[in-house]
């Protein structure tokens, strides 16, 4: 690309080679100690959020002077890197982009060096910074997370984590106090998003995402090969709703409800970039809509004492439908494990609510009985709906549907509007 200008920022070489809708790019070589730290710095004007992006691999980018990367020979492929890749969707989302490359002695992941790179971005925009790493970078994106003052706004997103879950990472996760959200794709044979997603005991803001499409070809599963926007949905929904958070996480969270015309299927889900790639409506998930229902539950994250996490699973035998399945620890998800391997669990904590009596199908003080529903496998797939509303209920048993629960049907009890 064109050098169009070149200037000394804050003592760092900085050369800006791309300004397109409001959005400028620059190749940065900051001081840190005896060499400097490069790195690509795209920023729209105003940005609501700095993400500092490290990338996995060798952990090299090798920008060039005019802003191209190019593969190292036996490197793996930069383009590939799901942050680098979309790097312009997140800039045109409103966030500044800083893409950090190997410092000036060929060291890469250094905290300093990293700490450099976040005090030149809030310099320009004191906006809360994010620190996104993956697969070989996870654990340094944690560990720089974790160095950063707490009372600085902002938090880290790791992605396809493949790198040692023993003694070193558990104590690196284990000391994770901002917001975290891992992602991952299942079929990706080289993660281990759950095992490191359990060790995340001090997050009070955590989120586990998995993609169920993608391609082993190209970039492949472990970065999200044909991904691009719904990796970009996930993250800046996760970073949207949580930027600028210091403190522990709400009280309670909406569930919203969809519907599958065509497979007469219900599907709820509290997770935002869900939420955000189906109301998108974009393949394949374009068959899918809001019923305008919802419900209040709490997240699991600081969940209250006597509250129970609810498994998700899910279940694509029932070609050309697939399922999922809702159940309490406790009351269903273990015994779903361990008798049905056809079910895959996705989340063992999607959310927390409490539990109705076992006879009388009444919830504690606070709270509302949430409704269950069986469709009895019309259709060739099991389906289960869950509704607050009475009249709502009586539709669905009109419709065939089966009450399942304690009571009259008490499936959960949900955190009273």
């Amino acid at each position: 690309m064109k050098i169009t200008k070149t200037a000394a920022l804050l003592f760092s070489a900085a050369i800006s080679f791309h300004a397109t809708s409001a959005v400028t790019t620059t190749v940065v070589d900051v001081p840190s100690g005896s060499h400097t730290q490069r790195f690509l710095y795209m920023r729209p004007d105003a940005p609501v959020a700095n993400i500092v992006h490290l990338p996995g691999g060798s952990g090299i980018l090798n920008i060039q002077p005019d802003g191209n990367m190019t593969d190292l020979p036996g490197g793996h492929t930069v383009g590939c890197g799901p942050v680098v890749r979309t790097r312009d969707q997140f800039a045109a989302h409103g966030f500044s982009v800083a893409l950090v490359d190997q410092n000036s002695i060929g060291q890469v992941w250094q905290t300093e060096d990293v700490n450099e790179v976040i005090r030149y971005v809030q310099s320009r925009d004191n906006v809360p910074t994010w620190i996104i790493g993956g697969s070989s970078s996870t654990l340094p994106a944690m560990l720089i997370a974790n160095a950063q003052p707490s009372t600085s706004p902002g938090g880290v997103v790791v992605f396809s984590p493949n790198t040692d879950v023993g003694t070193t990472a558990k104590g690196i996760a284990a000391s994770v106090t901002r917001p975290i959200q891992v992602v991952y794709q299942p079929l990706d044979i080289l993660q281990q998003a759950s095992l490191l997603f359990s060790q995340l005991t001090a997050a009070t803001i955590k989120e586990k995402f998995a993609f169920n499409s993608g391609t082993a070809l190209g970039c492949g599963y472990h970065l999200f090969g044909g991904l691009d926007a719904e990796f970009v949905a996930t993250t800046t929904s996760f970073i949207d709703r949580y930027n600028g958070t210091i403190g522990p996480p709400p009280a309670s969270v909406q569930v919203v409800e969809y519907h599958h015309a065509a497979f007469d299927h219900y599907f709820i889900t509290p997770v935002p970039a869900e939420i955000a790639l189906l109301d998108a409506h974009a393949p394949p998930l374009q068959d899918w809509a809001r019923t305008g229902f919802s419900f209040s539950v709490y997240p699991s994250a600081g969940a209250p004492a006597g509250s129970v996490a609810i498994c998700r699973f899910f279940n694509d035998h029932f070609t050309p439908k697939s399922s999922h399945f809702y159940a309490a620890h406790g009351f269903g998800c273990e015994a779903t494990i361990s008798q049905f391997p056809d079910w895959t669990l996705e989340d063992d904590k999607l959310f927390n609510t409490m539990l109705p009596d076992a006879t009388t199908g009444a919830c504690p003080a606070g709270t509302i009985p949430l409704y269950r529903m069986y469709n009895q496998g019309m259709g060739g797939a099991p389906n289960h709906r869950f509704v607050t509303s009475l009249a709502e209920r009586q539709k669905m048993l009109d419709a065939g549907f089966v009450a399942e629960g304690a009571g009259i049907g008490v499936g959960m009890c949900a955190p009273a509007p």
